[in-house]
């Protein structure tokens, strides 16, 4: 019999959500509703609902017949706050009509006479904190994974109507004077805590074919008319344990947590433990609870429980790069990286959780720092317990440490020199990064051979820079020949090790004598030093002094700031080589 009564309620089923499709859909196509475009735009533009960024919309007024009818919603990832304003029908449609979208919360929005005041077809989404009243179904859901949380939801046909739907969470609502409290139908591994479930005029609850493993705990079952849960179908037919089309749930949470508070439950306190058998009360009732056929709450409570609702609480990050592959925060013990972040969890305002942001987060080898600067929005901790009286976000804000140095600058006082000479070259250390380094600077003039010029180890704090000089001593180096001078700064790690290299060049090396650079000494140098005879160079006769107009430093051959016998000598000693 009652496999013919199931297949009733599939035809059941069935023609209660097309009922509900055809009265919101007509009704749409007849009036104005309101809607939240895919775009983040409202239509019509004058509707009394407003955003600044896309993302939360407020109502500024009330909605109703004739000019709007209801509120649309095609956008994902979006908050409603009804601003304490109503939505009112004339039981053909939706308060709120929300269909395919994710992760939009609706709060704060009264609906007063609608089929159905705030219908869900679609997955993860929040209902809190709303009015429904005079409706057919206060909130509907027809999908999985949201969460009807701290409502108001009196004189309706169905407080909650959950329909062909998986893991939502029904908790911390008021039911009240409903023909139903809560009606589910083809509905499973669904939470319904914390609510208060009271005079409703047929059932608190009403379970129907194949529901199960719904978990129904910490609610208070109080003078519900006809009675507290009703079955189906216990009470068309009888089926034995195991069952296919019998309801299954889970009616207390074990012990010490308990059941729910019953008011017609008729036992006593007297004992305590798992088995109720240790003198002394403990809250739990001494004997078992019968809900109905094949089902029990072992651990009913005595006294009526406190309401504590769910808030939204989003965990996020500021100033962490995608370079970074390791978690940087804990979360209850579970650990999350930038790739999970933003994340939003569900929690009760009387639970207690923890959270860690982690610091420092070292990338490349440690050559970057992610260091936590400060916690905003629910928490200003960097780690802690918390617990919540309303939704929001906790962030994480992350300042880049790095070790990073430069050589930024590098001169010669010689762009070619004589074999045998010194050219001084400076060279210009930067420490660009946040830490104080110990840095070692190196100049070649050669550096694919290996000819190191001289190396030198200097101290700097963060932003310090100096200017090293070396001595570069040409004595054996051939002549005629190139160098490109390479200077490099190096620290054990370094995050831009790009800049830690510079070079200057070429610089020639000329045989004593070769002033024109020709490879060769003859008649044309000696003319240049000709000219330049009698000269001499800058602050020669005193500090600040200029040099002579026909000063050629080239022709100091001795480098002793003229230009005299002494140059013309040793040209002569190597006129004629090449």
């Amino acid at each position: 019999m009652h496999k013919m009564a199931s297949s009733l309620m599939l035809v059941l089923l069935a023609a209660s959500l097309v009922i509900i499709e055809f009265k919101v859909q007509t009704s749409k196509a007849d009036s104005t509703a309101i809607t939240i475009n895919p775009d983040g735009s409202i239509s019509p533009p004058k509707a009394p609902i407003s955003t600044l960024d896309n993302n939360a919309y407020i109502l500024t007024g009330n909605i109703s017949l004739p000019t709007y009818d209801g509120i649309v919603v095609n956008k994902s990832n979006i908050i409603i706050d009804g601003n304490g304003f109503t939505v009112q029908g004339d039981m053909s449609g939706c308060g709120l009509y929300l269909s395919g979208m994710t992760n939009v919360t609706v709060e704060n929005t009264n609906v007063y006479n609608e089929t159905v005041g705030f219908y869900v077809n679609a997955y993860s989404n929040c209902i809190r904190d709303n009015n429904a009243t005079d409706c057919d179904d206060g909130v509907a859901i027809a999908l999985s994974n949201n969460i009807v949380s701290g409502n108001n939801l009196t004189n309706d046909g169905r407080g909650v109507d959950l329909i062909s739907t998986t893991s939502n969470i029904i908790s911390e609502n008021n039911l009240a004077h409903n023909v139903f409290g809560i009606q589910m139908i083809y509905s499973s591994f669904n939470n319904i805590t914390g609510n208060n479930i009271t005079e409703n005029s047929a059932y608190g609850i009403m379970i129907e074919l194949m529901s199960y493993n719904n978990r129904i705990y910490h609610n208070n079952f109080i003078n519900n008319t006809e009675a507290q849960v009703w079955m189906w179908p216990y009470e068309v037919a009888y089926p034995g344990p195991g069952d296919p089309f019998y309801p299954t749930c889970i009616w207390d949470d074990g012990y010490p947590s308990g059941g729910n508070y019953w008011s017609d439950y008729t036992g006593v306190d007297l004992y305590s433990g798992d088995y109720q058998n240790i003198t002394g009360s403990d809250g739990i009732g001494d004997i078992p609870y019968d809900v109905a056929y094949l089902h029990t709450d072992h651990y009913p409570l005595i006294t009526m429980q406190p309401s504590g609702a769910y808030y939204n609480v989003t965990f996020s990050e500021n100033g962490i790069g995608t370079d970074l592959k390791s978690s940087l925060v804990n979360i209850d013990g579970t650990n999350y990286s930038r790739s999970d972040l933003p994340t939003s969890l569900w929690w009760r305002g009387t639970e207690t959780h923890t959270f860690g942001f982690e610091s420092p987060l070292l990338v490349d080898s440690g050559a970057k720092e992610y260091v936590w600067n400060s916690t905003s929005g629910l928490s200003f901790s960097q780690s802690g317990s918390i617990s919540f009286t309303s939704s929001g976000s906790i962030q994480g804000n992350y300042v880049i440490l790095t070790h990073d140095v430069a050589i930024s600058n590098m001169t010669s006082d010689r762009s070619w020199i004589f074999q045998g000479r010194n050219a001084t070259v400076t060279v210009t250390v930067l420490n660009k990064g946040d830490f104080n380094e110990n840095i070692t600077a190196l100049l070649y003039c050669n550096i694919t051979a290996n000819e190191l010029i001289g190396a030198q180890n200097i101290a700097l704090g963060a932003g310090e820079n100096e200017t090293l000089s070396f001595a570069w001593d040409t004595i054996g180096l051939p002549i005629n020949q190139n160098f490109t001078l390479t200077s490099v700064a190096t620290v054990p790690l370094d995050y831009n090790p790009a800049d830690n290299v510079m070079a200057i060049g070429p610089i020639t090396v000329r045989m004593l004598g070769d002033l024109n650079g020709d490879g060769k000494v003859d008649i044309k140098d000696i003319s240049l030093a000709a000219k330049a005879f009698g000269s001499y160079g800058p602050n020669f006769k005193y500090q600040g002094s200029p040099a002579s107009p026909t000063w050629n430093s080239d022709c100091d051959i001795n480098g002793d700031n003229k230009v005299d016998i002494k140059d013309l000598s040793m040209l002569a000693r190597t006129f004629g080589k090449q």
